[in-house]
């Protein structure tokens, strides 16, 4: 298990994640980092409010408003390395 920081919102959140659950998460996510001017893809906004689930992590209150406003990332914490 490794711990990843994940983004929802505006909303930095440590999860803990295996690597396979890593993997799948970018694939569904489809980036890694920043999406093109911006935006978060629907995917990526599925995969956020996935995460946000599993990991009993509050939505912001723009992710229930308008599932645009709502972008999800994740950063490998240096940490592990």
């Amino acid at each position: 298990m490794n711990q990843y920081q994940v983004i929802v919102g505006n909303e930095v959140h440590t999860v803990q994640l295996t690597d396979g659950g890593l993997q799948r998460l970018l694939r569904y996510n489809g980036v890694y980092g920043e999406s093109d001017a911006g935006l978060p893809t629907k995917k990526q906004l599925i995969r956020a409010k996935a995460i946000a689930k599993k990991n009993k992590i509050p939505l912001p209150e723009s992710c229930k408003l308008n599932r645009y406003a709502c972008d999800g990332f994740i950063i490998e914490n240096e940490t592990q390395h």
